[in-house]
């Protein structure tokens, strides 16, 4: 309850959105649903399930925050309520509480879970779908029991999952990824774990009982290949832009485990949330290992999750970065709650802990201190997690998204403007325009950095603006696309032909600035400086030149 509160919370706050949100907010508001089929601009990629339900939202209910953020929160909701699903299911109340606590604090997987994008969906679905293969697995012993029998599992899935629990889980990985990619990237694994003991247990014949059902995933797949993935698979530009994050081509077997064995660390702490990484990695793998019973096959299903991702990444398909590989957080999540989960219920048999004894299987046998040690681990990881979490969302501005205020700057300087008033920002900041002020009769100039050379003409920035009354600027998100110190070389050149008239900060990094073209320069040197982000004066400017363009679309 208290995980759900808080992410309802953090939704009701309905913070500006940012730069990433803001370029999916223009395609789901300018385009129709076929308009969503293939590529997006500016080369943004998403499930189409999951797009389809934003453009619904959005013609329904209006292009508000809350409005845009309601699908991703209820994703997060839901991860909550898998958690408690699946400790309820293969867990003791420790290890159970441990799950839901992870899930419901953890700092990157709370922050995703309210914002423009498909992550909480991943991270919800990656989580569901191992946990159901193992349910499937389970009631896979069982295909001869008849719907409504009182014999063998009563705890998982409708009656006619019975009859046919391996269909069951195929249907929902089918429809799972066509709105999450964390729902693709867990499925292959999980199939193959399902077939191999389906084959175990009864030959060829179960084997293939369990695998046909899959005509129905991929049928799905080859949908939403058509759909989306093909033309994210054949982008130039995310290609090369997600390559860092990307084993180099030539590194061979041993330089790709390496490279991934280095990322293990900076993963724990982001998207994992964790800052004792060590520790972190340790009781995730140390809960897999230790798992026992009908847990086994839980830790074993989850534990294909973070090999998916190595695998993936390793063959250069999926970026093993950040928020780009959230959806294997949750799963490493349930390996701690494993670990926590039977040292209790091992110091519980040991009376080392007197509580009631709980209905999982018996310990797993190593001694006492190792599981005194292993607990310990689980203790300070949770707390660890829980309060980078806590902390994040205390120190989390309630008014700002990445440093920065677009809804509230933008809004300022359209109730500024005035006839004959040109505006002008730079690349990274144009969404920020088209979203929180779109009119196709506005003018809107891009300005960007000419470093000196051929393309440095002092007099471009003069000639563009030439004819116009004011310049309307808007300092945005320009982390990635400008040197440091552009901010005030622009307003240099500008009041070397006007005056500026209007300044005023917003959050962080927003600056709206207004300069009046028909008043006199007055070389002002005096405007206000802000810090960047990391926190140096932008008053260092850079030599060369303003180079102007029109904005495209």
């Amino acid at each position: 309850m208290a995980g759900g509160a808080l992410i309802v919370y953090q939704w009701a706050l309905a913070r500006p959105l940012w730069l990433d949100e803001e370029m999916i907010a223009l395609n789901l508001r300018e385009r129709g649903l076929l308009g969503l089929v293939g590529r997006l601009s500016p080369e943004m990629v998403a499930p189409y399930g999951w797009l389809v339900v934003e453009r619904l939202a959005l013609v329904a209910f209006g292009t508000g925050e809350q409005v845009l953020r309601f699908f991703p929160m209820l994703f997060g909701l839901a991860t909550i309520a898998a958690a408690l699903w699946i400790g309820g299911r293969w867990l003791n109340a420790a290890g159970a509480s441990i799950l839901v606590l992870l899930c419901s604090f953890g700092q990157w997987i709370t922050y995703f879970e309210v914002e423009l994008k498909h992550y909480s969906a991943d991270a919800c679905l990656a989580l569901l779908l191992p946990a159901l293969a193992a349910g499937a697995i389970e009631l896979g012993a069982d295909t001869d029991v008849e719907p409504g029998s009182d014999t063998g599992p009563t705890r998982f899935g409708p009656p006619y999952a019975y009859r046919y629990p391996y269909l069951y889980w195929w249907i929902v990985a089918a429809v799972g990824q066509l709105f999450a990619n964390g729902a693709l990237f867990v499925t292959p694994a999980c199939a193959v774990v399902i077939v191999t003991i389906a084959m175990r247990r009864g030959g060829p014949r179960a084997a293939l009982r369990a695998a046909v059902p899959g005509i129905v995933w991929l049928a799905a797949f080859a949908v939403s290949y058509m759909v989306t993935l093909r033309h994210a698979q054949g982008s130039e530009f995310l290609q090369g832009y997600w390559a860092f994050a990307l084993p180099p081509e030539s590194a061979g077997t041993f330089g790709t485990v390496r490279w991934i064995g280095e990322r293990l660390l900076p993963f724990a702490e982001k998207p994992g949330g964790a800052g004792f990484g060590v520790l972190f990695w340790i009781a995730s793998i140390g809960g897999f290992a230790v798992a026992s019973g009908s847990q086994r096959l839980l830790a074993l299903t989850c534990a294909t999750v973070p090999l998916s991702a190595f695998v993936l990444a390793a063959v250069r398909v999926v970026p093993f970065f950040e928020r780009l590989a959230l959806w294997v957080v949750p799963a490493l999540y349930v390996g701690i709650a494993l670990l926590g989960d039977r040292s209790v219920a091992a110091l519980r048999s040991a009376r080392v802990i007197r509580l009631k004894p709980d209905r999982t299987d018996a310990a797993s046998g190593f001694g006492t201190p190792i599981q005194i040690v292993a607990l310990l681990i689980v203790v300070a990881v949770c707390g660890d997690i829980t309060y980078h979490g806590l902390d994040d969302l205390r120190v989390r501005p309630k008014n700002a998204n990445h440093q920065l205020d677009d809804r509230a700057a933008v809004r300022w300087l359209a109730a500024q403007q005035r006839p004959g008033d040109v505006w002008m920002t730079t690349r990274l900041a144009l969404p920020a325009l088209w979203w929180y002020h779109d009119s196709g009769a506005d003018t809107i100039l891009e300005a960007k950095y000419a470093p000196p050379g051929p393309d440095c003409r002092p007099g471009e920035l003069r000639g563009t603006v030439k004819g116009f009354r004011r310049v309307i600027v808007y300092f945005g998100f320009r982390f990635d696309d400008v040197p440091r110190g552009f901010d005030d070389l622009l307003l240099e050149r500008l009041g070397d032909i006007g005056s500026l008239v209007g300044y005023r900060p917003f959050a962080q990094m927003s600056r709206a600035v207004i300069v009046d073209l028909t008043e006199p320069s007055r070389h002002d040197r005096n405007a206000p400086v802000r810090p960047d982000a990391t926190g140096e004066d932008l008053r260092i400017k850079p030599d060369g030149c303003i180079a102007v363009q029109p904005a495209r679309r």
